[in-house]
This record gives C-alpha cells, sequence and structure tokens, in this order.
C-alpha cells in the first residue's frame, strides 16, 4: 500500500512541477542588481541621495547611499523594464494643498506603456506572463498574506511606466501609491553608485560629504545652498580637496553665482568655514565673504560679531582684500558711518574696529587713478551700448558697433545669432555688467577690461557651468583698436552652420570629408572613425529625416521623424571650434 501511495505522491509532484513549467515566464536577461562603482560625474550626471530603504539594505542600495543619475541617457535609449530610474515627485506643504518644492525619487522600472500589470499575493505578471527576476516577486522577503494587500490588475496607459522599489512595499512613492509614472517625470537612469571615502576622521569626512553630495544633488539652488550651510562651519578644505579634486573650486563658485540666497545665519557660517583654507581656494573665499560684506555690511559685521575672534582675524584680510578691487575709499567711509550709528552696539563696533585697518591697508592712490582711467570709461562705455543693443534686439545697431571691432561679424544674420543666443540663455531684460577688477581680471596696462554679464533670472546653476559666456572682454591694441570678445559673439554665430555641416556629411555619407572636418590643428582623425561614427549614426536613427535643432548654450540635437533624439556640443577655443559627439569613436593620438 505505501508503495502506491509513494508512487501517487510522486506523480502528483511531477504534474504540479510540470504545471509549473507550462506557466508563461517573462525573464529579463540585461538587468543585473550590483552597481557599477563610479568615482567621478560627467557634466550629463548628478548625484541621487537614497532617503528610504524601498531598494535594499545594502551598501549600494541603502539608505544614504550615493547614486550616480545619467540625465542625457533618454536622450538616446527607450526606458526598458528593469531600469534603475530617477523621477520627480511632488512634497506638500504640511496641513496644504500647496505644493512647496519638487523632490526625486529612485525605483525600478517594472511595466510599460500599454502593458496589462498583474500583482497577485506580491508576484507580478506582464500580459499573463509571470516576471520571473530577482525584482519580481516580493514573497521572498515577507508574508504573501500581508503582500495580498497590494493586490492589482490594469493596463498601463500611453507614455506612462509602472515604478516600484526592489523592497517595493517599503515604498511610499512608487506606481502602488501614486499609480503610473509620466515619461516627463523621468529625470535620468541611475547608472552606478559612489561609495564614500575611506578616512579615520569619519566626523570630518562626513561632513565634507554630507557637503559633496548637496552640491551635486538635483535639488532647487536654494535647497542646495540651505544644506550646504548646515555643514559648511565644520568643512576641512586640506580634505575637501583630496577627497574631491577634479575641481577645486566647484564648491565656492557654486556659492559665489548664489550668494543672494546666504542669509544671516549663512554668513556666520562661511565665516568660519576657513580651516586648512590655501592656495586658489583663498581668492575665491576670499570673494564670498567680501560681497556679503559689501552687499550686507550691518549684516555681515552683527554675523561675525556672534562668532569668535579668531574667525575675524582669519577673514578681515580676505574680506578688505576682495574690497580692494572695488570701491575700496567708498567702502571705508560707509563702514566708518556704521561705526557711528546706534544700529550698532558695542560688540558689532568692536568688529568694526578689527576691520577699518584691513581696509585702509587696500586705501592707495592708484585705486582712484584706476577707476578714473580715462581708456577704462570708455570700456565701460562699450560694455553698457552693448548690453543696451542685446536688449533691444538691435541687430542692425549691433552689427554695427561690432564691425567697428577687429571681430568677425560681419553680417548681419551672425548679428541676429548674437542676440538668439544671449535670448535663449539669459534674461535679457535685467542683464547687466559689471566691470572685473580683480588680479585674474581688468588689466589696464595691457589695454585688456573684463566685464562678467549676469542677469536676475533662475539659471545659476547653469550659468555656473558655462561661466565662459559671463565673461566680455574689451580690448585696446596699441593703436587705439577696439575688440569686443565674448563666447557669443565670437563663436555662436558659426555654431549651427557647423552643426548642419556635421550632419550634412554624414548623411551623404562622406567619411573622407568628415574626417577631415573634424581634423584640428594638433589632431588628425582616422578616415576608420569617420566611419564608425556614420555606421553609429544609421544604425540609430533615421538618417533621410534626420535635422539639427538648437537646444542651449552650445548644445545642438539631432532628432528624426521617429522623434530619436541625440546631443552634440559645439567646443570652442583659441580661436578654433569643434564637435563633441559621444557616436565619435576614440582613437589613439
Amino acid at each position: 500500500m505505501k508503495k502506491y501511495v509513494v508512487a501517487f505522491i510522486t506523480l502528483a509532484a511531477l504534474l504540479i512541477l510540470s504545471g509549473c513549467k507550462d506557466e508563461p515566464v517573462m525573464k529579463d536577461e540585461f538587468t543585473v542588481y550590483d552597481l557599477p562603482v563610479i568615482k567621478k560625474i560627467t557634466d550629463n550626471q548628478f548625484i541621487h541621495k537614497i532617503d528610504d530603504d524601498s531598494m535594499a539594505i545594502s551598501m549600494q542600495y541603502g539608505i544614504g547611499s550615493r547614486l550616480v543619475v545619467d540625465a542625457s541617457y533618454y536622450l538616446n535609449h527607450e526606458v526598458a523594464r528593469g531600469d534603475f530610474i530617477c523621477y520627480t515627485i511632488t512634497a506638500n506643504q504640511e496641513g496644504t494643498d500647496q505644493v512647496s518644492q519638487q523632490e526625486y525619487a529612485v525605483a525600478r522600472v517594472i511595466a510599460l506603456p500599454g502593458e496589462a500589470l498583474r500583482i497577485t499575493k506580491g508576484q507580478i505578471y506582464i500580459n499573463d506572463r509571470k516576471l520571473d527576476t530577482f525584482y519580481g516577486n516580493g514573497a521572498v522577503a515577507t508574508d504573501r498574506k500581508f503582500l495580498s494587500e497590494f493586490d492589482i490588475d490594469l493596463v498601463i496607459p500611453p507614455k506612462q511606466y509602472y515604478v516600484m522599489g526592489d523592497v517595493w512595499w517599503r515604498s511610499f512613492n512608487n506606481s502602488i501609491n501614486n499609480g503610473p509614472l509620466s515619461h516627463d517625470q523621468i529625470m535620468g537612469k541611475v547608472v552606478g553608485w559612489m561609495p564614500k571615502a575611506e578616512r579615520t576622521d569619519l566626523t570630518t569626512v562626513n561632513y565634507n560629504e554630507e557637503i559633496w553630495t548637496a552640491l551635486n544633488s538635483k535639488k532647487s539652488n536654494k535647497a542646495k545652498i540651505n544644506d550646504i550651510f548646515t555643514q559648511i562651519n565644520h568643512i576641512d578644505w586640506k580634505r575637501y580637496l583630496a577627497t574631491y579634486p577634479d575641481n577645486p573650486t566647484q564648491l565656492l563658485d557654486f556659492i559665489f553665482a548664489n550668494i543672494s540666497l546666504v542669509d544671516g545665519t549663512g554668513t556666520a557660517q562661511i565665516m568660519k568655514a576657513t580651516t586648512n583654507l590655501d592656495g586658489a581656494l583663498t581668492e575665491s573665499f576670499s570673494a564670498i565673504v567680501g560681497e556679503l560684506f559689501i552687499t550686507h555690511k550691518q549684516r555681515t559685521i552683527k554675523s561675525l560679531s556672534g562668532i569668535e575672534n579668531k574667525y575675524i582675524y582669519a577673514v578681515a584680510p580676505l574680506i578688505a582684500y576682495y574690497c580692494s578691487n572695488h570701491n575700496i575709499n567708498q567702502i571705508i567711509d560707509e563702514t566708518r558711518v556704521l561705526l557711528e550709528s546706534d544700529t550698532m552696539d558695542i560688540v558689532d563696533k568692536s568688529t568694526i574696529k578689527l576691520l577699518l585697518p584691513e581696509l585702509e591697508k587696500y586705501a592707495t592712490e592708484n585705486e582712484a587713478e584706476l577707476i578714473g582711467d580715462k581708456e577704462m570709461d570708455q570700456a565701460i562705455q562699450e560694455a553698457a551700448v552693448f548690453l543696451k543693443l542685446l536688449k533691444a534686439r538691435d541687430a542692425e545697431g549691433l552689427l554695427k558697433l561690432l564691425s567697428n571691432t577687429n571681430s568677425y561679424v560681419t553680417q548681419l544674420k551672425q548679428a541676429k545669432e548674437i542676440i538668439k543666443g544671449f535670448e535663449k540663455n539669459f534674461d535679457l531684460a535685467t542683464l547687466e555688467e559689471k566691470i572685473d577688477l580683480s588680479e585674474n581680471g581688468t588689466r589696464p596696462e595691457h589695454g585688456q577690461y573684463v566685464f562678467r554679464i549676469t542677469d536676475n533670472g533662475n539659471n545659476a546653476q547653469q550659468l555656473e557651468k558655462h561661466r565662459e559666456t559671463q565673461i566680455l572682454v574689451i580690448i585696446y591694441d596699441s593703436s587705439g583698436h577696439l575688440k569686443i570678445d565674448n563666447s557669443f559673439v565670437t563663436y555662436f554665430p558659426f555654431s549651427e552652420s557647423m552643426a548642419q555641416e556635421y550632419l550634412k556629411l554624414i548623411k551623404a555619407n562622406k567619411a573622407q570629408e568628415l574626417a577631415a572636418f573634424l581634423n584640428s590643428d594638433d589632431l588628425e582623425v582616422p578616415i576608420e572613425v569617420a566611419e564608425k561614427t556614420i555606421k553609429k549614426y544609421k544604425e540609430s536613427m533615421d538618417l533621410d529625416s534626420a535635422s539639427v535643432h538648437y537646444e542651449s548654450w552650445f548644445t545642438y540635437i539631432i532628432k528624426d521623424s521617429k522623434k530619436v533624439k541625440h546631443q552634440i556640443n559645439i567646443i570652442f577655443g583659441d580661436g578654433l571650434m569643434g564637435i563633441r559627439d559621444e557616436y565619435v569613436p576614440d582613437f589613439p593620438q
């Protein structure tokens, strides 16, 4: 009897197993769990810091992990199942329906537009096929009875995606709670992660890491400034540079570009951020504390009065140095007035008495002579006229101004392109120029006068990436002839025609001409590289319908009728122009 019972049970087991094998299965052969380690991010990438445990409790996916997101990935790729993406959500003010800020979250793409999605007791089915992946079954880590609360059955609408964290029953911002995600919400694909630096002084390193992560986050500039300034007084510049050496002044440049967002508390914090400050950083730091003092003297003095004297002694010379590049005598007079003001208490006046001697060191006659220089006055007038013509969108007037200089602009359409460049990337109505009297700026002895162009738009982060467009240089040669130099003046009028010619050669399959087109003075591009470039374009898009479209700054998009997009950038310098394109393969030089 036992023999038959055993046989029956075995047969039943085989039938069950056979039934399981017959169940349609969907696999994902491409998605892997582990993320690659990335030590340096590119211009198209940003850092997102995980703030929940919806992906897993592990070093690369855990709370606090720094993910590297490629914001340009989906310009050239379709969203695929298994993609680990970063996307936007909105945060409401507590107790109201008003959106207070835009936030970001990460999750994995589970279902694509038009697919039928079903979740039953933790198991995911796509078009009635069991999703057999490491992220397809939530029951591996919790109770199926609990998971039945997440049962769902729906068809994904067009241009929408169903996303969930790998530990998706712990996620608050996935599609289970908020429904499918629109394509417009996707900010990029997570392409790797950045491990924390290995240091013995964990306290200092953690502060440095928090600052670096805040700087490279996708938050608004105001939120970045707030995050940075909660830690900045603890920064150790020597260790910060040792950990993040690639762009030593990036942090200080960002703070200076957003200095209007720094409040009184932030002013006190930055004044204490002097540990191991040295070298190139000193001048950038001087610009920040000096500009805060010039624009908000009372607030800066009161902030200094609230911190220890050792910090005042450290920053006073730096404030004075920056002020020396401005109207130092006027600054001293305004500071002396505050010394007699009833708005300043006894501690504030003690702070002023520490500052004044440092300022007075720079009050020389040379400064007054520099400001009154006739040639400088003329340069200031020329810069003002240049901006006035831009604001008025007066192409004919701009052409007349530039044709009287030794610039390359000789046609009306070129002047119109210059206006287009400024109009697309600056707020023309609030455009203004300010002469740069710093050590690296204006050089009257060489006939060189440097201006910084700024606006009141919300593009401070972009301006920081394209700082060269903010520089306006007016030069007088030995004969007194004038030259006006700016990247939008010198290079932009020719950038679109260059992009058009580039695509024209690719579409015509002219590898030899394309190689010659890509050549520079010190670099010869092999024909094989041009052939591979053309092949890549043919594989990636419909070349017959492809055309060039302006994006921003010196970036252009090549797009076909199927809406496949690919980004190229015009690069320039020393009178030369070129094209940066990831479709052009690397080759030995």
